[in-house]
């Protein structure tokens, strides 16, 4: 057999990755690969090359988010992660996880987060698997009006600068994305574009919903939280009922918590089968010396 070479792909060798990823995830990709002849994404492509044919890929969405401390580490999201049919069971994709590791540590990145709901590769690889963030129900009791919900089609520029404005005003915590603009996967313009989003907005607030979930929340320092619950509670008429997934510290959770609004664990999957897992590129590492990192949903690669 002949040897399998592990490297950094070049800009035109990365767009030649687009038919294996096709292959590979065809309701994901597919369509991508039919249309498009550049990579769409701001991603660094790392290939397993047999005789000078790409058969193993995965890619790092390079990204910063807040450690909650003012710091904002540099993190590479592991994504795209794809063997030819006919080279997989050869260890392919362990490898390129491995070589990818030592190619993030002299980069300078700290650590490479990944979502997945196939643990075996990536722990033979070293990652371990991380606490994801959890659904719950908040339980309104009086009537209310409904609080429109619209598609992102249906934002005007304005409204969609508001909700960029709040989001960077909102509250800091730890693992809050840094959000980039044009083909940056975790950024605006991607963000905007998922039709898997909804959005909703208020005076000075907004809120981003997935699968019927709230996965987002934030509101101007000056809003009280009277005003906060009240735009929260619009968003559970009819039923009185309102799912969120938000992280452990939120202002949202703290306000629920002080008016004694009753709130219940929710078994609804928002990751649909996958879960997040972190390999630490330094030691004691940067999962282990931070409180709870948490991986927003609305970010999710």
């Amino acid at each position: 057999m002949s040897e399998i070479e592990y490297r950094v792909l070049s800009t035109d060798e990365q767009n030649h990755v687009l038919p294996l990823l096709a292959r590979s995830f065809h309701a994901y990709w597919e369509q991508t690969a039919l249309t498009c002849t550049e990579y769409p994404y701001n991603e660094i492509s790392h290939g397993a090359i047999i005789d000078g044919q790409i058969v193993g890929h995965v890619g790092v969405i390079p990204y910063r988010m807040s450690d909650g401390r003012g710091g904002f580490p540099l993190m590479g999201g592991l994504a795209s992660v794809a063997v030819d049919p006919d080279y997989r069971g050869r260890g392919i994709a362990k490898n390129l996880c491995k070589s990818i590791a030592e190619w993030a540590r002299q980069e300078g990145y700290q650590a490479l987060p990944l979502y997945t709901g196939k643990d075996r590769v990536y722990e033979s690889a070293g990652w371990s698997n991380y606490p994801g963030m959890r659904p719950f129900f908040a339980q309104f009791t009086q009537h209310t009006d409904n609080q429109q919900v619209m598609n992102s089609a249906q934002l005007t520029q304005e409204e969609k600068l508001q909700i960029r404005r709040l989001y960077e005003q909102g509250e800091d915590f730890c693992g809050k994305v840094v959000r980039g603009n044009g083909k940056d996967y975790l950024g605006w313009d991607r963000l905007m574009k998922d039709p898997d989003y909804t959005y909703a907005l208020g005076d000075d607030i907004y809120a981003i919903f997935m699968d019927g979930a709230v996965v987002e929340c934030n509101a101007a320092p000056q809003l009280s939280d009277t005003a906060v619950l009240a735009f929260l509670h619009r968003l559970s008429a009819p039923s009185g009922t309102l799912e969120l997934a938000l992280p452990q510290a939120s202002r949202v959770r703290r306000a629920l918590q002080e008016a004694n609004i009753p709130m219940t664990p929710s078994d609804h999957d928002l990751m649909h089968g996958e879960h997040p897992m972190n390999l630490d590129l330094e030691s004691p590492g940067l999962y282990a010396t931070l409180p709870l990192v948490e991986f927003p949903l609305a970010d999710k690669f």
